[in-house]
């Protein structure tokens, strides 16, 4: 069964009932810090929104927030980095829910692995599923994120069709110092993103000097 042991014991009105499997179901990796916001928005787009994140409080918070506007969140308590754990939620989660038709990954690279295991299990559906592969600023300057490999591991798995979604730089003035961007400016990057479907997707007016 999915690891369920973060989610609050009350249980959802009639219209978030788990028990029947959505029509759309949307996955998100990470979905309670940077893109706490993308997964509510997310949620009013797709029948179910499963969330993945390490923060028991943060999920049960979202979860709460959802279910009082009417939404479906399916959150689920886990690390990444766990490559076995990872697998078996996966696994599960398809099986209580069927099939992912969107992703919305944003993982470090230092658990490359984590890409790869979720793209095993989703080139097996049914269907086939797009993967927007979030890339922050501090993952290239930290990190140094290799596009080209990534790109190719994603190719091995036809069923996978993946998209990078990297977070630029906002500039509101001319004259003024390029900013980060906000959390509801990612958000609204990513849906429009989605909306897209471009193989390569730059939030912001520009990329920041390191890329």
């Amino acid at each position: 069964m999915v690891d369920n042991d973060s989610v609050p014991q009350d249980q959802p009105p009639s219209s978030t009932d788990f028990s029947a499997k959505p029509q759309s179901h949307a996955l998100i990796i990470g979905g309670t810090g940077m893109l706490r916001e993308t997964s509510l928005a997310l949620a009013t787009r797709y029948d179910l929104v499963s969330v993945i994140a390490r923060n028991s409080n943060r999920l049960n918070d979202l979860w709460e927030e959802a279910l009082h506007a009417g939404l479906r969140i399916n959150p689920l308590q886990l690390d990444y980095k766990d490559e076995e754990h990872l697998a078996t939620c996966l696994q599960d989660l398809q099986t209580q829910f069927g099939p992912v038709k969107t992703v919305v990954a944003w993982i470090k690279s230092n658990a490359e692995e984590a890409n790869a295991i979720i793209a095993q299990h989703l080139n097996q559906q049914s269907i086939p599923v797009e993967y927007y592969d979030v890339l922050g600023s501090l993952h290239y300057k930290d990190f140094e994120v290799d596009e080209e490999e990534r790109e190719a591991l994603f190719a091995r798995y036809p069923q996978v069709h993946y998209h990078q979604v990297k977070l630029g730089l906002r500039q509101d003035d001319t004259d003024d110092e390029p900013r980060w961007l906000t959390y509801e400016e990612i958000t609204e990057g990513i849906v429009a993103a989605i909306d897209s479907r471009e193989d390569e997707f730059l939030i912001g007016d520009s990329e920041v000097s390191y890329f």
